[in-house]
């Protein structure tokens, strides 16, 4: 979902969100097991990432999560949109890519879970998940994510 405010681009890689009015778009890549094998999708990415002078991070979400729902909704608020400055976010279904996750080193036990993506398209071992937050609002999830993204 794609809230006002955000420039939606589609295209076969998967799509982008962006706020039209910040020079740090937020790049999203939706994955699909149909595409290839996640590893080699996710070091695609995190290529692409370092190519846009962007820090690659793995979403793994469920269409059926509320939360993930409420996230993806939020996303134009501008403390969201401060906090995903600068990030490629490769977003995953949990149950599309089903144990396909573990293999990649993507052990979320819950929805959403952020993964950081070293340079080679694997996790680098930091990871943020959804219970970092107390409200499936802005006010209340852009200061972790912030923080998360940030390195801190």
């Amino acid at each position: 979902m794609v809230g006002l405010g955000l420039a939606l681009v589609l295209s076969t890689a998967g799509c982008s969100r962006g706020n039209a009015k910040t020079r740090e778009r937020t790049e999203v890549t939706v994955l699909a097991p149909a595409n290839g094998a996640l590893a080699s999708q996710l070091a695609t990415e995190a290529k692409k990432a370092k190519a846009n002078g962007k820090r690659p991070y793995v979403e793994v979400s469920a269409t059926w999560c509320h939360s993930c729902k409420d996230l993806h909704a939020g996303m134009s608020d501008p403390r969201m949109v401060d906090a995903f400055a600068g990030t490629h976010i490769v977003e995953v279904d949990v149950d599309a890519w089903g144990a396909d996750l573990e293999g990649a080193g993507l052990d979320a036990t819950s929805v959403p879970t952020f993964f950081e993506l070293g340079e080679d398209g694997r996790p680098t071992g930091r990871k943020l998940v959804g219970d970092a937050w107390s409200k499936d609002v802005p006010a209340s999830m852009a200061p972790p994510l912030k923080k998360f993204f940030q390195g801190t």
